[in-house]
C-alpha cells in the first residue's frame, strides 16, 4: 500500500491498494479548494449553454444557475471533468502499468474523493534460472561448409547485367509461363510474366 502527497497544477492524496487478481484500488481525495475549482469550471461551460434572464452565457453566478437547471447537474459535470484529469495525474505519478480502463466509485463530492479500480501488469517472479545449465556443444565445420556459405551470401548480394549470348548454368534468365489441367484448362493463379530464374538452382526466384 502506497499514501502520496502530490502538489502540482491542484493537489490531492492517492492512495494505491493492491487488489486480487493484478487489480489495484486507487483511491483519490481533492481537497475542498480544488474541487471548488472543477465545480466553478464546470458551472462556466454549464452556463454557455443555457439562457438566464439578466445573464450573459457563461457568466451566470453558480447559486443562480442551481436554480435554471436540473439538480445535480453542475456537480455531475464537475465530476466529468475532474477524474479523467486526476486519475490520469495520479497513474503518471505513481507510474502505474495500467491495462485496462478504470470502473469508478464516487465517495464524496465535496471535497471530491474516488475509487478507481483498475486491472495492471501482473507480477511476474522468476526462480532457479541461476541453476539451469546448458552444456555446450562443439560445432564443427569443414571447407565445404564454408564454401557453401560464401557462395550463398555471393548470389544474395550479385548484380546482373545483360549479356549476347546463350543462357548457360548460373544465369538469371526471365520466363512466362502459365499453368493447365489435364485437360488443357487454364489453372487460375499459376501464370506469370517475365518471372526471374537462376538456371541450375532448382527453383523460382521469389
Amino acid at each position: 500500500m502506497v499514501i502520496k502527497n502530490i502538489i502540482n497544477n491542484y493537489s490531492m492524496d492517492i492512495k494505491v491498494e493492491k487488489m486480487p487478481k493484478s487489480q489495484i484500488k486507487v483511491t483519490v481525495t481533492l481537497n475542498e479548494a480544488d474541487t471548488q475549482k472543477y465545480m466553478e469550471k464546470a458551472a462556466k461551460q454549464v452556463s454557455e449553454m443555457v439562457n438566464v434572464p439578466g445573464f450573459r452565457k457563461g457568466n451566470v453566478p453558480l447559486d443562480v444557475l442551481k436554480k435554471h437547471v436540473k439538480e445535480g447537474a453542475i456537480e455531475a459535470h464537475m465530476i466529468d471533468l475532474a477524474i479523467p484529469d486526476t486519475y490520469s495525474e495520479a497513474v503518471k505519478n505513481e507510474n502505474l502499468q495500467v491495462v485496462s480502463r478504470p470502473k469508478v466509485e464516487i465517495k464524496s463530492q465535496d471535497p471530491l474523493v474516488y475509487d478507481a479500480i483498475v486491472a495492471i501488469y501482473p507480477e511476474v517472479k522468476i526462480s532457479g534460472h541461476d541453476k539451469i545449465k546448458i552444456k555446450e556443444e562443439k560445432v564443427e565445420l569443414d571447407k565445404n561448409d564454408v564454401e557453401n556459405v560464401l557462395k550463398d551470401i555471393e548470389k544474395r548480394h550479385a548484380t546482373y547485367v545483360k549479356v549476347d549470348r546463350e543462357a548457360k548454368k548460373g544465369d538469371r534468365v526471365e520466363i512466362d509461363f502459365e499453368g493447365f489441367d489435364e485437360g488443357g484448362a487454364s489453372l487460375e493463379n499459376t501464370s506469370s510474366k517475365h518471372h526471374p530464374v537462376i538456371i541450375g538452382d532448382g527453383m523460382l526466384v521469389k
